[in-house]
């Protein structure tokens, strides 16, 4: 699985983002991404929602995915795993 760098991109832009329904998109979960099926009629409804959202602009969410996804964040997590890992090995 491979993570939506696009829609990354625009939310933390705090855009509004009109996705289709990859199992990856689903898992970001963000209110500002509009999901849809590849039918016409569900494009539209993902459209109008996008554009009729109250939250507009993700201001809210822009904050959290620059937060999450900078990658000085990710190292970190990744270093702390590391770690870990390192630290349970030595006692065993």
């Amino acid at each position: 699985a491979s993570i939506p760098m696009k829609d990354l991109d625009y939310s933390a832009l705090g855009m509004a983002v009109v996705s289709t329904n990859l199992e990856e998109v689903l898992r970001l979960d963000q209110d500002n991404i509009f999901v849809c099926t590849n039918t016409d009629p569900s494009l539209q409804a993902a459209l109008r929602s996008a554009l009729s959202s109250p939250d507009y602009p993700y201001t809210r969410i822009s904050k959290r995915i620059q937060k999450n996804y900078d990658w000085d964040h990710l190292v970190q997590g990744m270093l702390s795993v590391a770690q870990e890992r390192l630290e349970r090995s030595q006692t065993t």
